[in-house]
């Protein structure tokens, strides 16, 4: 896997450093991928981009990939990155939660 996601930003191809990425979020064909202070656009399944990301990015529901090393609190229900609290789902139950 790359240290690097390739995106389109403002049409041009450019690429995120997968470490400054926190999670991302599904909605349909479409991925929010964010970092510190800012939220991408991608025209993408999270299937189809969870497969370009290394082994830190879990996905914990339907609707999420974390980057596990941004995480700061972690239980059964959500995991917390910095103060964004996203679900965790039964189908997607995290080992160390």
């Amino acid at each position: 896997m790359n240290d690097q996601l390739e995106i389109t930003y403002r049409g041009t191809s450019q690429y995120l450093d997968v470490n400054d990425i926190q999670y991302i979020k599904s909605d349909n064909v479409y991925v929010e991928i964010f970092t510190e202070g800012h939220r991408y656009i991608q025209r993408k399944f999270l299937g189809q981009i969870s497969k370009e990301l290394p082994a830190q990015f879990v996905r914990v529901h339907r609707s999420y990939l974390v980057n596990m090393d941004r995480v700061t609190e972690l239980n059964k229900t959500f995991v917390l990155i910095d103060d964004q609290k996203i679900p965790v789902s039964r189908k997607f139950k995290l080992e160390e939660a």
